[in-house]
């Protein structure tokens, strides 16, 4: 015989889920709760009632509004946590996984003098097979 859990999902009052109750029980890990900012942005959804439950997350963003972290368990070091990083023409050059840049998860792009990607590198490793680099002819093609 199988048992079968009721969830009961509640929305706000622009229809989004701000939370799901499993069994009954808010406490129930598989329980979770969203908030979002005053722009309609989901900014963290907690599991179980508990901020420091790994399923947990909150998200962060910066002055422009871009999203720029993303922490699970409300540990930066755990390993689903990343961070993404700028350069001073607001273009995304790396994201960091656990706050381990070795991670294979990470990443890093470089750009060219007119703004092109020309690499993508994962975990430090330029053998890692997701990792690319472009190269252009005189032409700039």
């Amino acid at each position: 015989m199988q048992t079968i859990e009721k969830s009961t999902y509640e929305y706000d009052a622009e229809g989004r889920e701000v939370a799901c109750v499993f069994g009954q029980d808010p406490k129930n890990p598989r329980s979770w709760r969203r908030e979002y900012d005053a722009e309609g942005r989901e900014v963290s959804c907690v599991c179980g009632q508990d901020p420091k439950n790994p399923r947990s997350w909150r998200s962060e963003r910066d002055a422009e509004g871009r999203l720029v972290a993303c922490v699970y368990g409300d540990d930066s070091k755990n390993p689903d946590s990343w961070r993404s990083e700028r350069d001073a023409e607001g273009r995304l050059v790396a994201c960091v996984y656990g706050d381990d840049s070795k991670n294979p998860l990470s990443w890093r792009r470089e750009y060219d003098a007119e703004g092109r990607e020309v690499s993508f590198v994962c975990g430090q490793d330029p053998k890692n097979p997701r990792s690319w680099r472009s190269e252009r002819d005189a032409e700039g093609r």
